[in-house]
């Protein structure tokens, strides 16, 4: 075996084992960073999904108070009048909604006003438990009291759609682990096809100079990989060539902008959700307030035509 062979075979081992630790370091590099982008990600839904959950919570805490204050409105007028049957179809009317679990009207003494009169206070707030609100207003005849009504609300549409919600970024957090691992694999794969053909070379100029343009296209990436760790989605490498590092920088652009469409899709769909939550309770509200309104006038007829 001559000089040159003996040159050929160190270099070529050489070659093989730098690669080969490179190879190492790179998907241990990437992987680590793609979890922790991940991680990150998922902290960043799951910080968004309970901001959203406290915003559809009051939202709905606001339409309950809203519907109270309105029963009690209309309570006050029905039992001015003695209308207690009115207000048994008042409080069927609103157990409709099924955001309410139920209704009631009580007197200043406790006793239920209605249907069913003979029951006190604890059937309303028998109702009441995890995941219930109960909401208490005073009716007021002619600015005095004349009892309260009693509104149970119900959380489980909230619940609901948290629970979609959760879902859906489980489900969103599974695609992108797998899309990481299958990133990882990939840059392991060129980097052993840039192995082969380092060995194949079996030059060691052409290594240095193979080296250092990875070392240095590598080190953008991990850069770019850091920050887009730190939550920074906007980093995008910039290479502009067709190899290996080109594909992988365009797959890691790929995966950052998925990333980052992902994330808005899903702030875009809780602020739909928000709106249409809002939107919902602005029209139950409007269609209270026109029965309301109705009512009203049908007891002003109802008052007119008896002095007449």
């Amino acid at each position: 075996m001559g000089i040159r062979t003996k040159f050929i075979s160190l270099v070529s081992a050489v070659v093989v084992v730098l690669l080969t630790v490179m190879t190492v370091i790179i998907i241990s590099t990437v992987t680590t960073h793609q979890s922790q982008q991940a991680d990150g990600f998922v902290d960043v839904l799951k910080t968004e999904q309970g901001r959203q959950e406290t915003l559809l919570r009051e939202a709905l805490l606001q339409k309950g108070d809203s519907l109270a204050s309105s029963l009690s409105l209309t309570a006050a007028g029905l039992i001015a009048n003695f209308d207690y049957d009115g207000l048994t179809k008042a409080a069927v009317n609103i157990e409709a909604d099924k955001d309410v679990v139920s209704v009631a009207f009580f007197d200043e003494d406790g006793k239920r006003l209605g249907s069913d009169e003979s029951e006190e206070t604890e059937a309303t707030t028998a109702k009441t438990g995890e995941g219930t609100e109960l909401i208490t207003k005073k009716i007021l005849s002619d600015g005095e009291p004349a009892g309260r009504t009693e509104l149970v609300l119900s959380f489980a549409s909230v619940e609901e759609s948290m629970t979609n919600i959760t879902a859906r970024i489980e489900t969103t957090v599974q695609e992108i682990r797998a899309e990481n691992a299958n990133a990882a694999w990939a840059v392991g794969e060129i980097t052993i096809i840039c192995a082969a053909a380092a060995v194949m070379a079996l030059c060691l100029a052409i290594y240095l100079a193979v080296s250092r343009i990875i070392t240095l296209r590598l080190g953008k990436t991990v850069g770019v990989l850091e920050k887009v760790a730190e939550g920074d989605l906007s980093q995008r490498l910039e290479f502009d060539s067709q190899d290996e590092l080109g594909r992988l920088a365009a797959a890691l652009n790929t995966a950052v902008e998925s990333s980052s469409n992902t994330l808005e899709q899903v702030r875009e769909a809780a602020e739909r959700e928000k709106q249409a939550q809002a939107e919902h309770v602005r029209e139950e509200s409007r269609r209270r307030e026109e029965q309301e309104q109705r009512r009203a006038e049908e007891d002003q007829r109802k008052r007119q035509a008896g002095g007449a």
